[in-house]
């Protein structure tokens, strides 16, 4: 019994370490891919974040009330958009 077991165990381990570094390769393979495709929905976050970036910059000042406005009507066009669209 106790031999099945080591052999059973060598056999995983082997098994292990072989297919490890080809899973390993597939993922960054893949991530490099899910990279360069960068979706409209993607875009459309990313300008919703930007902008929140610089609405908390401009919010404090009162002389960029006008400028805060304009972020905020980008910002609710851009989630409009995404709300459209499936991920």
């Amino acid at each position: 019994m106790q031999r099945f077991r080591t052999r059973g165990l060598a056999l995983f381990m082997a098994i292990a370490m072989v297919a490890t570094p080809a899973v390993l390769c597939f993922n960054r393979a893949a991530r490099a891919e899910e990279k360069k495709q960068k979706t409209e929905l993607h875009k459309q976050m990313e300008s919703i974040d930007e902008g929140m970036k610089k609405l908390r910059r401009s919010l404090r000042k009162k002389e960029a009330n006008a400028e805060s406005l304009e972020t905020i009507v980008k910002i609710e066009d851009a989630a409009i958009a995404c709300k459209k669209m499936s991920p």
